[in-house]
Formats: structure tokens, sequence, C-alpha cells
């Protein structure tokens, strides 16, 4: 995943969360329907569509941000396994998300887990 540089006027926060939404279900190695299945038995459940839709502003620069909703963004990191608060903010890297595996060294980065 290659990035150029960013600015903070690019990066609303709507789009860092898309960002993290879509790297973190790829390093799960889920579907968007897998993610969208595992908001079902929280509080609040998050259509397919809504992921799609959510995560678009990550695959494709151009397109506009979605404003996610504190529901959604509280469900999508429960669902992921994270407190929502990880989902707002940018990592540094985006190969390794700040915490690579256990045992292993982000070469990108350098972080150790």
């Amino acid at each position: 995943m290659s990035r150029g540089p960013r600015t903070p006027d690019d990066l609303p926060v709507s789009r860092i969360v898309a960002e993290n939404v879509y790297a973190l279900r790829i390093r799960r190695g889920w579907s968007q329907r897998t993610l969208a299945k595992a908001t079902e038995g929280g509080i609040k459940p998050v259509g397919f569509s809504t992921v799609c839709r959510i995560e678009r502003a990550a695959r494709d620069r151009s397109a506009k941000p979605v404003i996610v909703g504190v529901d959604d963004l509280v469900a999508l990191a429960g669902a992921l396994g994270f407190l929502p608060e990880r989902l707002l903010v940018e990592p540094k890297c985006y190969v390794c998300l700040d915490v690579p595996p256990a045992g292993f060294v982000c070469r990108t980065c350098g972080a150790e887990s």
C-alpha cells in the first residue's frame, strides 16, 4: 500500500476512520460482508452497504468520505477488537498499523511487538 505525502487538510477524521477500518479488516483477512456480520451481535449492526460506503474513501482518494456515526464507529471497532478511539487516530505506519503481529518487526517502520 503505497501512499503519497499527506497533510492534515487532506485527512478529515472520516477518511482516517475509513482507512483504519479498511486496513484492519484486510489485516484480519475478512471480507466486507464478514465485517458487517461481525457487528450483528453488538449494540447496533452495521450493514454491508454501509461498510462498503465507509471504505470507499480508503480505496478511492477522489471519493468523498462518508460521515461515520458514533454508533457505527463503536460497532465497527468492537467487531475488529479495538476501542473506538483506535479508529480515530491515523497510524504512523499503514503497513503494520503501528502494531505488528506478536514476535515480528515491521520492515517499513521498525515497530516491534
